[in-house]
């Protein structure tokens, strides 16, 4: 998949739907409590 520079410029256009490979996150990253969220891809 690509994804253009500034295709995603105002967060209010998508909602992420789940997180995918968080074991990798850093302290940074924040995953919103309403976001399913898996450590590896889901099986």
């Amino acid at each position: 998949m690509v994804v253009k520079v500034g295709t995603l410029d105002d967060p209010s256009v998508y909602k992420p739907q789940i997180a995918i490979f968080t074991v990798d996150k850093q302290a940074f990253h924040h995953i919103p409590d309403d976001v399913k969220a898996f450590e590896r891809r889901p099986g």
